[in-house]
């Protein structure tokens, strides 16, 4: 498989958590104690009960029917290395500024 990429180099992180229902995705496919193990190298407890949206009320995820009732803390770089680093584990082929 070969992915073209239109980007030459890596991203400036625009998010910094991870949400229950892609934990859950994440988990799924093998891949989720890739992500804690590099969120706790961050932080001792990269786990977040709440989220909060500008000018929003709380979200407490404690309410979700889920193994995963908060959010992890992970700068979107982050997740995009584990996610690329993987992909090299399976065999894919990048093609840089590529589109």
């Amino acid at each position: 498989m070969c992915v073209l990429e239109r980007r030459l180099g890596g991203v400036q992180s625009r998010a910094g958590t991870i949400l229950p229902r892609t934990l859950e995705l994440l988990d799924a496919r093998g891949l989720l104690e890739k992500f804690i193990a590099r969120a706790r190298l961050i932080s001792d407890n990269p786990f977040i009960p709440v989220h909060i949206w500008g000018g929003m009320q709380p979200i407490h995820w404690r309410h979700l029917d889920t193994r995963f009732p908060h959010r992890l803390t992970l700068p979107q770089s982050t997740t995009e290395e584990i996610l690329f680093e993987n992909c090299l584990e399976l065999g894919v082929q990048f093609v840089h500024g590529a589109r």
